[in-house]
């Protein structure tokens, strides 16, 4: 784990310029890492703030790179610090040992609830991905019509003449294949589709206890549309 967090913070250093430029453009990576597990046992503090320093005089080489580990298991039964309730926030097993931390540090409840909306981050996720392979699906379905329009002006031509099959083939084929399929197929489904998966989304945030206000905030739906779909 060591080196590995070394690694990342030395990435996000070296990404920071290109070559040529200013060193003085270089910002500092603090890395926070809060671990489920003791990750160096010698250490008696579940907080320990390490940088780049010279073992004999203490002097810091650099104030570009500090790690600020934080170890769960070691944390203390009573509290000892200002981070004490914070990370306390994260050992707690049931509502109630929740409930008894939030009357004791009222301030811990706005973390739980950006934890909550962090937690929201991979359906959000999801819901893109779907809406672009939705947006790729309608366009595959156009480029199908298109096409079907085209055929079927080629093969009136065959018939009735090259320019007039085209003309015919263009205005019964293409135009009423493109505005059917794109009025009929197109907007019922994006809107029967993302409505369905909107609504999916709310009743899962109002079951993990969002407001009203924050639903429509994250989902885009009114609250009309809450009232009647969940």
């Amino acid at each position: 784990m060591p080196k590995r967090l070394l690694y990342y913070a030395a990435k996000l250093l070296a990404e920071q310029i290109k070559s040529g430029q200013d060193w003085g453009k270089l910002r500092r990576v603090i890395s926070i890492v809060i671990c489920n597990h003791t990750l160096f046992p010698e250490e008696p503090s579940y907080a320990n703030v390490y940088e780049f320093r010279n073992p004999q005089t203490n002097y810091r080489f650099t104030d570009l790179v500090k790690f600020i580990i934080l170890e769960l298991p070691k944390l203390s039964k009573k509290e000892d610090g200002k981070a004490w309730p914070w990370l306390k926030l994260f050992t707690c097993t049931s509502r109630a040992q929740y409930e008894e931390l939030v009357r004791r540090y009222p301030e811990v409840n706005m973390a739980l609830g950006v934890l909550k909306e962090m937690s929201l981050i991979g359906r959000f996720r999801a819901l893109a991905e779907a809406r672009e392979i939705q947006r790729r699906d309608n366009a595959a379905r156009m480029e199908y019509l298109r096409r079907e329009g085209w055929e079927t002006g080629l093969e009136a031509g065959r018939k009735t003449g090259l320019e007039a099959g085209l003309e015919e083939g263009r205005k019964t084929g293409l135009e009423e294949g493109l505005e059917a399929g794109h009025k009929t197929g197109l907007e019922e489904g994006r809107r029967e589709g993302s409505r369905q998966k909107q609504l999916e989304i709310a009743r899962n945030m109002k079951a993990e206890g969002f407001s009203v206000e924050q639903i429509v905030r994250f989902t885009g739906l009114l609250p009309e549309d809450m009232e009647t779909g969940l």
